[in-house]
C-alpha cells in the first residue's frame, strides 16, 4: 500500500513521508498518541523539576534575606541605643556649658568691679 504525496500531483514519483505507512492509515494512531503523551510527560516532569529547583533557590534566598534583615534590625537597635546615649551626653554637655557660661559672666562682672577699683585707686594715688 502506497501513500499519496504532493509529488503525485506534479507527475513525480511516489515518496513516502513516513517509514511506517501504517501511521497514515490510522493503524499507528495509538503509537503516535503514546509518543506525544510520553513527550508531554517529559516536558511536564522537566518543568516540575525546574519549578521545584526554583522554589528551593527562592526559599534559600528568602532565608538569607531574613538573616540579613535580622542583622540589620540588630544594628538599627544598637544605633538607636548609641543615639540615645549621645543625646544624654549632649544634654549633660549643654548643662555644663551653661554653668561655665554663668561662671564666665560672674568672672566678667568681678573683672569689671576690679577694673573699676583699680581706676579709683589710680585716681586716688594721683
Amino acid at each position: 500500500m502506497g501513500c499519496i504525496t504532493p509529488f503525485h500531483f506534479l507527475g513525480g514519483t511516489q515518496i513516502s513521508w513516513f517509514q511506517d505507512e501504517s501511521v497514515l492509515t490510522g493503524e499507528g494512531d495509538h503509537l503516535v498518541a503514546k509518543l506525544i503523551a510520553r513527550f508531554l510527560q517529559r516536558i511536564f516532569e522537566s518543568r516540575s523539576r525546574l519549578l521545584a529547583k526554583l522554589s528551593e533557590d527562592q526559599a534559600t534566598r528568602d532565608e538569607e534575606l531574613a538573616m540579613k534583615d535580622e542583622g540589620l534590625a540588630t544594628k538599627d537597635e544598637e544605633l538607636v541605643a548609641q543615639d540615645e546615649e549621645l543625646a544624654m551626653k549632649d544634654k549633660v554637655l549643654a548643662a555644663q556649658n551653661e554653668e561655665l557660661s554663668m561662671k564666665d559672666d560672674e568672672l566678667a562682672t568681678k573683672d569689671e568691679a576690679l577694673a573699676a577699683q583699680d581706676e579709683e585707686l589710680a585716681v586716688t594715688r594721683t
